[in-house]
């Protein structure tokens, strides 16, 4: 393990305060959500805004969703191969797929970046430039494509994820084995 004692706890911290903003958005999403329908049904005076404005705070949700959902190992994965080899094939065969996903993400990322610096259009209601919805693909992508190369370089274990220590894990698999409620 290349993480210290006191960078785990401050990694572990870090996670919980990313944890606790993905949260508090889906919350503000949903607030404002309900507060459309409140206000377009129950007092016949429509938010302009709040369709709007959740539509563009949900994007902001999946892209920086998509690296907390790498750290929970929730994204889905082919592993057609990894039954057949041995630990060093497994091995090997994660480093192959933590590298082209790093490769793909990165010029994604790019491609995101330069889409954004192009965006000229302005959100109709909110009065502000549409750059600041697509700037959430470069956004996310990049703190992906950090959580990538911190895998590859050992910092990111399977047993440093949330509830690792709380679930066994599958050998074969490496996937989580939930307890069943017999």
């Amino acid at each position: 393990m290349l993480l210290g004692m006191g960078s785990r706890v401050l990694v572990r911290f870090l996670g919980r305060l990313y944890v606790g903003m993905l949260c508090a958005l889906l919350a503000v999403i949903a607030s404002l959500i309900g507060a459309g329908v409140v206000f377009r049904y129950g007092f016949n005076d429509p938010l302009l805004y709040a369709a709007e404005l959740a539509t563009l705070l949900f994007v902001w949700l999946v892209f920086l969703g998509i690296p907390f959902a790498a750290y929970q190992g929730a994204h889905m994965n082919a592993d057609l191969m990894e039954p057949f080899l041995r630990d060093r094939g497994r091995k090997w065969s994660r480093v192959l797929s933590l590298l082209l996903s790093a490769l793909l993400v990165g010029y994604l990322c790019f491609v995101s970046w330069d889409l954004t610096q192009r965006a000229v259009m302005e959100l109709p209601t909110l009065g502000m430039s549409v750059a600041w919805v697509y700037a959430a693909a470069p956004v996310g992508l990049g703190l992906y494509l950090g959580y990538l190369v911190l895998a590859l370089l050992g910092f990111v274990h399977r047993d440093d994820r949330p509830g690792s220590t709380d679930l066994p894990v599958d050998p074969a698999t490496g996937a989580f084995q939930t307890p069943r409620g017999d």
